[in-house]
């Protein structure tokens, strides 16, 4: 009786041992699951920095550009009345070349 008391107490140890085995191997398990949430966690957490990073950007985009066409139609509009200053210069030597031709052909003229 004593050695079957035996056996059984063995086998209850045995049993008892794989359990705590067990137990400790599906604790390690959740562990592990643990950290791979923590790190998809961060990773989910960066992507979303990142996303706002790309948003912020693209909004800074679209202010410079919107600076950008408001300074281009400044410089059209520079260019044009540089254009048309240039036409109103030339036509004015253009003139006063008219009136130095004509004073002088009077000149040449009176003095015949």
């Amino acid at each position: 009786m004593l050695t079957s008391l035996d056996n059984s107490l063995l086998n209850n140890e045995t049993i008892i041992l794989e359990r705590e085995s067990g137990i400790n191997n599906l604790a390690r398990d959740v562990e592990q699951v643990s950290d791979l949430f923590s790190d998809l966690a961060l990773l989910v957490q960066c992507q979303g920095d990142h996303l706002d990073n790309i948003e912020t950007n693209i909004s800074n985009s679209s202010n410079n550009i919107e600076g950008a066409n408001r300074q281009l139609i400044k410089a059209n509009n520079y260019k044009k009345a540089k254009y048309r200053c240039t036409c109103r210069c030339i036509f004015f030597l253009f003139i006063l070349l008219l009136i130095l031709v004509f004073v002088f052909v009077i000149k040449l003229s009176i003095k015949k």
